[in-house]
This record gives C-alpha cells, structure tokens and sequence, in this order.
C-alpha cells in the first residue's frame, strides 16, 4: 500500500510498549508494538497484515517513554473497540512487519 493521507487533527504521543490485538469476536489475534497513540486513535507493529475496516480489541499492557501522558492520561486507551483505517507492510532483509493505524470507536458512558 502507498502512504496514507494524513487526516489527524489530535496530538499524537510517542509510546514504545506492548499490546494485543484481536479481531472483534474472532479467534484471530496477535502481538504488537505501539508506536504512537492520540485521543482518538492509535498507531503499532505487529507481524501480520490487518484487514482495512474491520473491528479489532486491543489491550495495552506497558507503555514506556510516555512523559506527555502524565499530562492527560485519558488519552491513552489501555483497551478500546477500534476500526482498522490503514495497514501498510513494512519490510526489510531479515523480516516483514505491518504499521497499522486504529480509530478508537466511541461509545458515551
């Protein structure tokens, strides 16, 4: 896939950590890295291709070098319902990953 359009109107905020995904309701699931998280929606590695649209749950579990989150931890989603907006293969001589961006879905409380 080529570059995404950049349409985020939120900050995004450096995190290097782990997660977990899952296809929502699916036995499909996988590891990740974040790499960058905003209000809305957030960006991670992980080893396989994502399906563009589909409803996927992640879980954070740790979050490093995130100094601006003290500021406004609500900010980062620890778990969240999320739609996945790109999936791009990102490849080198030893491996091949996927950065993949996420819109969190919203639900009011």
């Amino acid at each position: 896939m080529g570059a995404h359009a950049e349409k985020r109107m939120e900050q995004r905020h450096d995190c290097r950590g782990t997660m977990n995904w899952v296809y929502f309701n699916k036995e499909c699931y996988g590891t990740a890295r974040i790499l960058n998280f905003s209000q809305n929606g957030s960006c991670f590695e992980t080893d396989q291709a994502l399906v563009f649209g589909s409803t996927v749950l992640i879980h954070v579990f740790k979050c490093m070098n995130c100094v601006e989150t003290t500021k406004s931890p609500a900010n980062l989603r620890w778990d969240a319902l999320s739609e996945v907006k790109w999936c791009e293969k990102q490849s080198d001589s030893d491996n091949t990953s996927y950065t993949v961006g996420v819109r969190y879905h919203y639900y009011p409380v």
